[in-house]
């Protein structure tokens, strides 16, 4: 396992970098190219799993999984053969879902954004059940106000959107002074703003906010450009 590009937090490890998986679906922000993305990820685990163990030998320490069946059969082949870092994103109340990321090792698990911006009262619940077995956080599609309105709920960490252009962050200037005010580990997402901004743009600006970051990428032609140039970003960052 790459060692340099991990975090560790109450016994938990976090990848500072992992491969994200909302392409794998065709997630709404992906636009024209969604059908496309999902088309040929979704139903091939094997495609998936060969992501997984690309991206994993060019130094990613971990996976980030939206836990649909063939995502998390992807991720099963591939901790056969690698020993990756799970976390992932879930839906209030799938005890399944949670019994298998238990056993598959996930270390760090966030509710989605659409319980935790509405701050459904079952995730008091659901973070509970997370914390037996992993660090337990909260997703958002609305930093500028959850962070705030969540700040003395029992999560370890968030899922922000963070990237230069502001794209899904709200009220910009509000998300990032909560980003900075925060003592909750920061997980960044849509660094890349969909493929808009360039990684190393992407990542020097997200850095100074967040703790780590996922990425998805939309074709095995992407991964060793898009990887490759992100751990060498975040390496360099390390060492200042």
């Amino acid at each position: 396992m790459p060692r340099d590009l991990i975090l560790e937090y109450r016994g938990k490890k976090i990848p500072v970098l992992s491969l994200g998986t909302s392409p794998f679906i065709g997630a709404a922000q992906f636009g024209l190219r969604a059908l496309r993305y999902r088309n040929f990820w979704f139903n091939h685990p094997e495609r998936m799993e060969r992501a997984f163990l690309m991206a994993y030998d060019l130094g990613v320490p971990g996976v980030h999984l939206l836990p649909y069946e063939p995502i998390l059969d992807a991720a099963e082949r591939a901790l056969k053969k690698a020993d990756l870092i799970v976390t992932a994103t879930v839906e209030l109340g799938n005890e399944e879902i949670l019994r298998r990321l238990r056993e598959i090792g996930a270390s760090a698990i966030a509710i989605h954004a659409e319980w935790s911006d509405r701050r459904h009262p079952g995730i008091f619940r659901e973070l509970e059940r997370i914390s037996e077995f992993a660090l337990c956080g909260l997703a958002t599609h609305r930093p500028d106000v959850t962070l705030e309105l969540t700040k003395d709920f029992a999560n370890d960490f968030y899922m922000v959107p963070v990237n230069p252009l502001g794209k899904y962050m709200g009220n910009v200037e509000r998300a990032l002074n909560s980003y900075l005010s925060t003592e909750k580990i920061l997980v960044g997402m849509k660094v890349l703003a969909a493929g808009k901004v360039p990684v190393r743009d992407a990542l020097e600006f997200a850095m100074k906010y967040v703790d780590a970051v996922t990425i998805g990428i939309g074709s095995f032609g992407e991964i060793e450009d898009t990887f490759s140039a992100a751990i060498s970003v975040l390496r360099e960052i390390q060492s200042l």
